[in-house]
């Protein structure tokens, strides 16, 4: 079998939202085999074979009526603005179902359907969502927390910046 390629940690910006993070070293992008609608980036490891990490973004804001925006201006919609219920809601997901990890991000224990070589394989997975500015921002590790590479996981959410969405401070959080 061939030695793992290592690859160094790099800088992901999404163009439309402005968000930025630190992909971990031995990450690395793997281009969409076909257009996803809500789908925005997918990370693989270099290291193990099978292991990935998702980001999204959806301009809630948008989908708003305009009597709902004239309520709650698009600097003002964050995830403080959405009861977990509502959040839990948009997602598809029952409200006991999330857990608050640190301030700001919702998180779920789910499990995704997968298919390898045409078998279908559930897979654990780790869902962290925040709404920022009228984005909603979904972060996901395919793979169960007790994986050595979780905290590679940890590390990309501890990077992420949110200044280039609002024009803020960059809101430290450690979600350890």
């Amino acid at each position: 079998e061939p030695e793992p390629v290592r690859t160094p940690a790099f800088l992901f910006t999404d163009p439309t939202s402005g968000i930025a993070f630190t992909v971990p070293a031995n990450w690395q992008e793997e281009p969409m085999t076909e257009e996803r609608e809500y789908l925005d980036a997918k990370f693989v490891s270099t290291l193990d074979a099978g292991l990935s990490m998702f980001y999204s973004c959806a301009d809630l804001w948008s989908e708003l009526s305009e009597a709902e925006k004239s309520l709650l201006p698009r600097a003002l919609c964050d995830s403080s603005a959405f009861t977990g219920a509502e959040i839990a809601r948009i997602l598809g997901y029952a409200e006991d179902e999330f857990s608050i990890a640190g301030d700001q991000y919702y998180s779920v224990q789910t499990v995704l359907l997968e298919t390898f070589y045409g078998i279908p394989v559930e897979v654990p997975a780790t869902m962290m969502a925040r709404i920022e500015n009228g984005y909603l921002f979904l972060f996901q590790f395919a793979g169960a927390t007790d994986n050595a590479h979780y905290n590679d996981f940890r590390a990309l959410m501890n990077s992420v910046d949110f200044s280039g969405v609002h024009g803020n401070e960059t809101l430290e959080e450690d979600l350890t």
